[in-house]
């Protein structure tokens, strides 16, 4: 028994979309035993089962095989909506006529290398809709990143001075006025200080009318609060105290107190006499 050694060069011009030509040369070896074969056919295939994605390359990177004597054609067949596969075949029977068709035959021929330009398509095919989906999810992203929901806190419409300062009397001649939220019906001053360092704080607020009032002892206190209004801000910035206990406490001066003593005291002598 002797055994023959059959070397094949192939080479097949494939005419692709804008006029470009891909020269495809397959080198191929087929061992046949004995000097009587019969397989004469000499048609070589490249058999390979592939995802959509990826046929292509694995196309290019298969070597043709020589084909049993019964075998006349070079199938490329669908055999659901992502696998091919290219195998020898003696007929085909069925050929798909639209894209979505199954269990059928998207080319049928008598080359090895007659499937490389619908190959190449399907390449170009998952390309175009890699470029597709990616504009699209960049137009998505696009989208979402330049919608913006803006969201307005409510107010109650009233107004107190916004100040936030160091210094003995850096409060005063501020201007910035901000709305208060509907729990707020207060302005407020506050004074807190750390060391010889005086720090400001002014603003609305929810009650600051029972806060320790500031006097000449105290460090951390309310120079001010007042019941806010629409029209503009209550705290009058002029050092001196406004707190609603303030006016209470001018009722009892030292010198009110001592008017009503005398008259307390002239009213007794007056009732011993």
């Amino acid at each position: 028994m002797t055994t023959m050694t059959t070397s094949v060069t192939m080479t097949d011009n494939v005419t692709m979309t804008d006029n470009v030509t891909i020269t495809v040369t397959t080198n191929v070896t087929a061992l046949s035993s004995g000097s009587n074969s019969t397989n004469t056919s000499m048609l070589y295939c490249r058999i390979l089962t592939c995802n959509h994605t990826t046929c292509h390359h694995t196309f290019m990177n298969t070597n043709a095989t020589l084909c049993p004597a019964s075998a006349k054609y070079c199938e490329l067949r669908r055999d659901d909506t992502m696998r091919y596969l290219i195998d020898c075949a003696t007929a085909c029977p069925t050929l798909c006529t639209n894209a979505s068709q199954i269990n059928c035959s998207v080319n049928c021929c008598s080359s090895e290398t007659c499937h490389h330009a619908i190959i190449a398509n399907l390449l170009n095919s998952t390309m175009m809709s890699m470029t597709s989906t990616t504009q699209s999810t960049t137009t998505n992203t696009t989208t979402k990143a330049t919608t913006a929901v803006t969201t307005t806190a409510p107010t109650n419409g009233k107004k107190c001075h916004k100040i936030s300062c160091n210094g003995d009397t850096c409060y005063q001649g501020n201007t910035n006025v901000v709305l208060c939220s509907p729990t707020q019906n207060y302005c407020m001053l506050k004074k807190a200080t750390s060391g010889t360092v005086v720090t400001w704080t002014g603003g609305c607020s929810e009650d600051c009318s029972k806060e320790t009032a500031c006097s000449s002892t105290t460090s951390t206190c309310f120079l001010e609060c007042c019941n806010a209004t629409t029209a503009a801000s209550c705290l009058k910035l002029t050092g001196a105290v406004n707190m609603p206990s303030s006016a209470t406490r001018g009722l009892f001066s030292p010198m009110l107190l001592m008017a009503c003593s005398l008259f307390l005291w002239i009213i007794s002598m007056a009732s011993s006499a």
